[in-house]
């Protein structure tokens, strides 16, 4: 089950980023700052992505974020469908991050050390025993 928690928001992630992507095709006349201004909400998603995948906490509150500036720079310019289809997909993201930390964070605790995880338990020092030294071997 953890490993379903671990992986589904990266799925979700890199397929968002992909369909993302896909609005570089919406350019009409090729010129490198058109391609660069497309390729931004990629650029913005993959950074959230690679930041995501290793601090899911931090990458879950961005992706939330993301949503958030999608709705306030598009409010009034477009409908409510591309607020869902948009911003939607970050919402649940950065959701199922926060889910996949909490799930980690809560699951730590309850698993008890096996042997080999336990740490050595250390050994008394054997004491030291004094030599016996004969007086007849001085002569």
């Amino acid at each position: 089950m953890n490993q379903t928690l671990y992986w589904i928001p990266r799925v979700f992630a890199i397929m968002f980023t992909l369909v993302v992507t896909l609005f570089v095709f919406d350019i009409e006349q090729f010129s490198w700052g058109a391609l660069f201004m497309h390729l931004t909400p990629t650029i913005a998603v993959l950074i959230a992505l690679l930041i995501a995948w290793k601090q899911e906490m931090i990458g879950g509150i961005i992706f939330i974020i993301l949503g958030i500036v999608y709705i306030v720079m598009a409010w009034g310019d477009t409908p409510w469908l591309s607020f869902l289809a948009m911003s939607g997909p970050a919402f649940v993201i950065g959701i199922l991050f926060l889910i996949s930390k909490s799930s980690q964070s809560m699951a730590a605790p309850m698993t008890a050390p096996t042997m080999d995880q336990a740490p050595p338990t250390p050994q008394p020092e054997q004491p030291v025993e004094p030599q016996n030294v004969d007086s007849q071997d001085s002569v």
